[in-house]
């Protein structure tokens, strides 16, 4: 059945989120990382690899 069906018509679809006035969407690349896994001397590393990979955000686990 068609929307007409009912006397109403479905609202429009949005593509783009609607954001507040002179703000820009922008991508969440993300990864986890277990920090008390890595060796202390290599956690350095770990790290600028996952900013190499264009993760923007990185979860870890501190215990």
């Amino acid at each position: 059945m068609s929307s007409a069906h009912f006397g109403a018509t479905p609202p429009p679809v949005r593509r783009r989120p609607r954001l507040p006035a002179g703000r820009t969407a922008h991508w969440i690349a993300s990864a986890a990382i277990h920090y008390f896994r890595v060796h202390p001397d290599l956690r350095s590393d770990r790290l600028t690899r996952l900013w190499a990979m264009s993760v923007n955000t990185a979860e870890t686990y501190v215990t």
